[in-house]
């Protein structure tokens, strides 16, 4: 179900929202947590009923595990084979309906095979959900959480805002929240706020991404001739539709959250003012760059050996990064890219080197844009044919052939997105920080944004969310 979908907006939503408001005025949290637990699973079930049963058996394997990891406190070497099979279990999950046609694929170019591709529909929201109680049943083992009772756990896995396409939410900042027993009003401050961000995120996702995804698909379609503006534009298209796109999303599940009293982490914090590539992991999809520090980084040993041990640390936690995003070797490049990228920006910094803020800026954004022409590209010789074109290494001498009838739609398009992104404050600022108060000029732009994303989504083409492939 999408956040966009009438079934959504008009059906679901005023339900569960309409039976959480009932629900806190009589006891708070003790009604509200397993509503909203129900609801959760109900939004999941529209995806179909057997991604449904899977995320059934994970959460309950996992729950089983968290169970035992506190029993077994007292016995280290029995707490530790429990954890490993838990991680085991999710690891394996993950291995079989993200990984296994990938490797079988792989396995047959190597080998010169013919081994027949199982063709598994990938659970929507599995990589999510999967690393969020990753993070759990390590931090029960460590005992650095204890382990909660089921229905408060349910949630805190399926809570419909973060299920499908994150944010990766975290057990102890989650958890206090769903515990607490707070009354949740019609016209409270986060209630206003929450629609106000559900509707950016909304005009973000519908006005904005998917009309830049007109272009990028067409330039990344397997067969296209390309020239060199061409090739830049759809780069830059798919650069910024990503953008909107996923923290269209972003702000749409805080914003959700928020509705319901809760907070949800940001994801986002305008990454594309990076003035470095470290500083660009710090501000894109912060949720994952957090789960990758803290459980795979740090537990490699992080920066506490040589450097040439912290250099393969970053690396390994990049190329993971990029394997995380799918099964195809264009998302090993694209981590690689990164891990290289983050690598050479250590050494540098180690040296003593800076870069003047004016120069860093452009050239964090030139790589990052490169970068993501591989994580898009259907396959490698289409990312290489549009990098090359990029590079002037054009396979036509025209400098446009596919948007040659309405590039300056495209561009003017582009220069628009690239103001917003670079002049105005984030989303998160706007209406959290202070810069937007609660009124009726924000209920009048609530109202407007809304209205106009479903003019959008009535009159064009939509998509669903490009990380629901993730």
């Amino acid at each position: 179900m999408l956040f966009f979908s009438q079934s959504f907006l008009f059906v679901f939503l005023p339900i569960v929202l309409a039976g959480a408001l009932f629900l806190s005025r009589i006891r708070g949290a003790l009604f509200v947590v397993p509503w909203l637990a129900v609801a959760s699973v109900v939004f999941y079930v529209q995806d179909g009923w057997r991604h449904a049963l899977l995320l059934a058996l994970s959460i309950i394997v996992n729950w089983i595990v968290g169970a035992a990891l506190m029993r077994a406190r007292d016995n280290p070497r029995m707490a530790r084979t429990i954890f490993l099979a838990g991680v085991v279990f999710d690891v394996g999950l993950l291995a079989v309906f993200k990984y296994l046609d990938f490797l079988v694929r792989t396995a047959n170019d190597l080998t010169g095979w013919h081994g027949a591709a199982f063709e598994i529909a990938l659970p929507v929201g599995i990589s999510f959900y999967t690393f969020t109680q990753i993070a759990y049943i390590s931090d029960v083992y460590l005992k650095r959480h204890d382990h909660e009772p089921f229905i408060p756990y349910v949630l805190f896995v399926t809570f419909f805002p973060h299920l499908i396409a994150g944010p990766i939410i975290h057990h102890k900042e989650m958890m206090p929240q769903f515990h607490a027993r707070r009354r949740i009003s019609l016209f409270s401050d986060e209630m206003a706020q929450g629609w106000l961000l559900f509707a950016i995120g909304l005009f973000k996702k519908l006005v904005v991404a998917d009309t830049l995804a007109l272009f990028a698909d067409r330039g990344f379609a397997d067969k296209a001739m390309l020239g060199v503006g061409d090739a830049w534009l759809a780069s830059l298209a798919y650069t910024f539709q990503l953008y909107f796109d996923f923290s269209g999303y972003a702000d749409m599940a805080v914003g959700l959250a928020l509705m319901f009293g809760i907070l949800l982490p940001f994801n986002f914090n305008s990454p594309y003012k990076a003035l470095n590539i470290q500083d660009f992991w710090r501000r894109w999809h912060m949720t994952l760059s957090r789960w990758l520090r803290d459980y795979l980084y740090i537990p490699l040993g992080g920066n506490r050996g040589t450097e040439a041990r912290t250099l393969g640390n970053l690396f390994i936690v990049f190329l993971v990064g990029g394997l995380w995003h799918g099964a195809a070797w264009t998302f090993v490049i694209w981590g690689a890219m990164h891990g290289a990228a983050i690598v050479i920006h250590r050494l540098w910094v180690q040296a003593g080197m800076r870069m003047m803020p004016a120069l860093a800026l452009p050239l964090t954004f030139l790589f990052v844009n490169a970068a993501w022409v591989p994580f898009r590209a259907p396959d490698g010789a289409t990312a290489a044919g549009i990098l090359s074109a990029m590079a002037g290494r054009a396979q036509t001498t025209d400098l446009m052939t596919l948007f040659a009838m309405d590039w300056q739609w495209l561009a003017a398009l582009l220069v628009l997105c690239a103001g917003i992104v670079w002049s105005m404050p984030n989303s998160q600022t706007i209406v959290l920080g202070g810069r937007w108060r609660i009124g009726w000029v924000s209920g009048v732009a609530t109202g407007l944004a809304i209205f106009l994303a479903l003019i959008r989504a009535g009159g064009g083409e939509t998509s669903p969310f490009l990380y629901f492939n993730f």
